[in-house]
C-alpha cells in the first residue's frame, strides 16, 4: 500500500518595488496554514522539510 503524499496549496506574492514578497501555504488535509514574509531561510527550511510533498499553485515558476 502506497502512503498518500501530503498536498500543500501555495500562493506567492511579490511586489517589485520595495523588495516585498510573501508565501502562504496550507496543508490540504490538516488545514494548517503557514505564512512566510521576506524570510528566505525560512522558505528554504519549509521547502526542504516538505520537498517530497505535492505542491499545488498557479502561475509559479521555480
Amino acid at each position: 500500500m502506497t502512503k498518500e503524499k501530503r498536498r500543500i496549496i501555495i500562493d506567492f506574492e511579490v511586489l517589485s518595488k520595495g523588495g516585498f514578497w510573501m508565501c502562504c501555504m496550507k496543508d490540504y488535509k490538516t488545514k494548517k496554514e503557514h505564512t512566510i514574509i521576506n524570510n528566505r531561510d525560512e522558505l528554504i527550511r519549509v521547502y526542504n522539510k516538505n520537498k517530497n510533498s505535492i505542491w499545488v499553485g498557479y502561475n509559479i515558476l521555480l
